[in-house]
């Protein structure tokens, strides 16, 4: 099973004092600072260097001024990353995953071991679709033994393999699953940079990468050999694209999962938008600024279903907040070539068919799609995917990680990089072994325990023992009874809900940490979950903190 691993340095703690389970990131010399932007809920926005004291967070602005100390009911959001931090070389090819055969649309990152995937018809990840989608591997490739190296590729459908920044191979095109193979003369001990780029059209979808080294066999190339580096993500930076916020239920409320998005064109009926939603009621607002491709009078053209607000300039252009079928709504605007407007978008979908849709045209330009390039965004932050499997803990908390071996008093996580969590089964309400939807989550807590199984059969039994994958269940109805891997969605240990809480914070491996109390700056990141777990992190591993209102709770379960 695949884990998504900048989460590093994680150790859940149950007691003081504490005791770090995990090497924590390299430092620099210089005293690291958590950098970032602030939102207020009265709108407010302060750049700064932030720190949080239990219920609350301090902020003082970049250019100076008195610290400002803001309570976690105020605060909307805070994106940040850890300055003054060294990079780190961790195992592993980062994966770009692109909602287009073009690298387009929803683009969700993760780290990816080695290259070996056969998805047969199903989709690679939540948020992308089972067609028509492209995936970029990039990272560097250590040799061993001077001499002749032999790449394959088998892909089904185009691939194209460079290394070294040199095109090694390239079949860019659709075909049925075709191994092909390219030679090299290499250095030893060498690391060069590597990168494999994928597309799938239709039907089958599956793509490997091995090599023959000198004198040896073919074989996959395994995570020891690739590596990136693993650096604090500057949430100041300007990129392209939008910042995408994206909210469970069609009301914009609630902590939002926040990343970039290159421009707004997506077919999303029966897919899930992002990693953990359903296909069904959730809302996004998209930010940005948009410069002007030429002088003149621009339409702007949405098609959304269900409805759209549009701003531009700070101004309503378009306001169609209400339940429809596909449909097209425009608005006119005089623009000057080469300025940038403040862009504002906000969709929702409530049942039924899901699209939303933005194109321009004007004097000298065609009716297209509104390009990344023509937007621009500061403190997006683009979150790395979660695989689905880790642990719900009873506050409500989620750990992602690879689920590896329970006993009768922890249960452990292995990360990529090494780590290993011993999670106390006392403050778990779940093991999660696939991605679920919020709401599938929201109806396995009113069970009793028991495995909900992939096809959607519930079971009532005990948890006897999990190793590797299998697990062994208890029931009244049936006795024992043994499960391979793959075929349990969720195991229920007991009871969870998402409790009270001042804080959720976001990491870049996809979990979700509800807080009622924090205490993190740029060396530590203490967080007390509401199942009393203590929780101790790398503060670089975490991109977001949400203030969260008394009433986002969940009223049953």
């Amino acid at each position: 099973m695949l884990i998504d691993r900048s989460l590093r340095g994680l150790a859940v703690l149950m007691r003081i004092p504490l005791v770090s389970l995990v090497p924590l990131l390299a430092q620099a010399a210089a005293e690291p600072q958590l950098r970032g932007i602030a939102e207020m809920r009265d709108g407010e926005r302060i750049e700064g260097y932030i720190h949080f004291e239990r219920d609350a967070m301090i902020v003082k602005a970049i250019n100076g001024g008195a610290e400002k100390k803001v309570p976690a009911v105020q605060l909307k959001s805070a994106h940040m990353h850890l300055a003054g931090a060294l990079s780190q070389r961790v195992p592993g090819l980062r994966g770009t995953y692109c909602s287009t055969m073009e690298f387009g649309g929803t683009l969700i990152e993760r780290i990816d071991p080695q290259i070996n995937f056969d998805w047969k018809g199903d989709a690679p990840m939540p948020g992308i679709p089972a067609d028509r989608f492209s995936i970029r591997w990039e990272g560097d490739v250590e040799t061993l033994n001077a001499g002749t190296y032999t790449f394959h590729v088998r892909s089904d459908d185009g691939a194209r393999l460079f290394l070294d920044n040199r095109l090694l191979m390239d079949n860019w095109r659709p075909q049925a699953a075709r191994s092909n193979s390219v030679s090299i003369e290499l250095e030893a001990g060498r690391r060069y940079p590597i990168r494999l780029d994928y597309f799938d059209g239709a039907v089958l979808a599956n793509v490997s990468l091995s090599w023959t080294p000198p004198g040896g066999v073919k074989q996959l190339i395994g995570a020891d050999r690739f590596s990136q580096t693993f650096g604090s993500e500057n949430p100041l930076k300007e990129t392209n694209g939008l910042q995408g916020s994206y909210f469970h239920g069609i009301n914009l409320q609630g902590p939002a999962v926040v990343r970039v998005d290159r421009n707004i064109d997506f077919p999303w009926t029966g897919r899930a938008l992002a990693p953990g939603f359903g296909v069904h009621k959730y809302s996004v607002r998209w930010e940005a600024e948009l410069e002007a491709p030429v002088t003149g009078k621009i339409t702007f053209h949405t098609i959304t279903n269900d409805g759209v607000r549009l701003w531009i300039g700070g101004q309503k252009r378009i306001d169609e907040w209400r339940g429809m079928t596909a449909t097209e709504h425009r608005a006119q605007m005089e623009l000057v070539a080469g300025k940038r407007y403040p862009f504002k978008m906000e969709y929702f979908q409530d049942e039924g068919t899901a699209e939303v849709r933005m194109f321009w045209s004007g004097p000298g330009l065609p009716r297209q799609v509104i390009p990344a390039e023509k937007f621009f965004v500061r403190g997006g932050v683009r979150l790395l995917s979660r695989t689905g499997a880790g642990l719900l803990l009873k506050g409500g908390s989620f750990l992602s990680g690879a689920i590896s071996q329970v006993d009768e008093k922890a249960v452990k996580l292995d990360y990529l990089n090494g780590g290993i969590l011993r999670i106390p089964r006392q403050n778990i309400g779940g093991l999660q072994l696939s991605p679920m939807s919020p709401a599938r989550v929201v109806e396995l807590a009113k069970w009793k325990p028991g495995c909900a199984l992939r096809g959607g059969d519930y079971l009532e039994a005990s948890l006897i023992s999990y190793d590797q994958g299998t697990l062994q269940m208890k029931s009244s109805l049936f006795g024992k009874r043994d499960f391979s891997p793959g075929k349990v969605a969720f195991v229920k240990l007991g009871d969870f809900k998402r409790g009270k809480a001042n804080f959720e914070l976001h990491t870049r491996s996809g979990s979700r940490l509800r807080a009622d109390w924090l205490m993190m700056d740029g060396k530590r990141a203490l967080v007390k979950d509401n199942s009393f777990c203590w929780i101790n992190l790398n503060p670089g591993d975490v991109v977001a903190v949400y203030g969260i209102l008394p009433v986002q709770i969940d009223k049953g379960g």
